[in-house]
């Protein structure tokens, strides 16, 4: 039976390998182009905000009137993303809560295709 410092020690260790791999993929997607977009290395700034304690919190309802109480720096952030959004694409009305990633996926379709239009895409085994 292994003592609570060798253990401790094996745990260290692992937890370094791990850390270590996960930069050796970093430091690989980094240097390569990759075409699936949910796959695609994210900016420093999408780095940061989903390492950040925000990622953890579930922002269910609209701004201001939340399920889960302490969302109001969270609300903040959606009402600026909201007002920047509006500005950039020149809407009046804007939500940023996709229901889900298909759902996400046909909202940018619809707003960048009209019917009929073609679309590349490739099979999942390619």
């Amino acid at each position: 039976m292994k003592s609570k410092s060798t253990k401790f020690e094996e745990t260290v260790r692992q937890y370094k390998e791990v850390i270590g791999l996960i930069d050796k993929h970093n430091e690989l997607f980094s240097s390569t182009i990759n075409l699936i977009a949910s796959e695609n290395v994210p900016s420093r700034g999408i780095i940061k905000a989903l390492s950040s304690d925000l990622n953890n919190r579930v922002a269910e309802g609209w701004i201001g009137r939340r399920v889960y109480p302490g969302m109001r720096l969270y609300d903040s952030i959606e009402k600026l993303g909201m007002e920047v959004t509006k500005e950039l694409f020149g809407y009046d009305h804007v939500d940023l809560r996709p229901i889900s990633g298909t759902m996400a996926n046909m909202a940018v379709y619809a707003a960048l295709t009209s019917p009929g239009d073609n679309v590349l895409s490739l099979r999942v085994e390619e």
